[in-house]
């Protein structure tokens, strides 16, 4: 997937997710005030500025995290980005852009 990015963006506090059903599946929780201030809905793509440069689907945090500016990822993502809950990593909103083709190949080359 390529990305577009667009203008906007924020600094938010890492903090781990509430629920391990939001575990693996490559969301991020974020302040809804945020999401507002940033133009940005729910399923939303934004590129998280860490250590390392990751993407994560957006969507909003509890209504106990209204007006905290955290942001709730798994260790996965946190790990992709190359931070620890407590730090602070910049976001912005990108587009998503289909990509024109996918290739995937074996991890062990003696599957056949």
């Amino acid at each position: 997937m390529v990305n577009k990015e667009k203008k906007k963006d924020a600094t938010l506090i890492v903090a781990d997710v509430l629920s391990q059903t939001d575990f693996g599946r490559g969301i991020v929780k974020i302040d809804p005030e945020v999401m507002k201030e940033l133009g940005i809905m729910s399923g939303d793509v934004v590129r998280i500025f860490g250590s390392r440069v990751t993407h994560a689907r957006v969507m909003p945090s509890s209504p106990t995290d209204v007006g905290s500016r955290k942001i709730r990822m798994d260790k996965i993502i946190r790990g992709n980005s190359k931070v620890r809950t407590g730090e602070k990593v910049r976001i912005r909103p990108v587009e998503a852009v289909s990509a024109k083709r996918v290739v995937l190949a074996p991890q062990d080359q003696r599957i056949r």
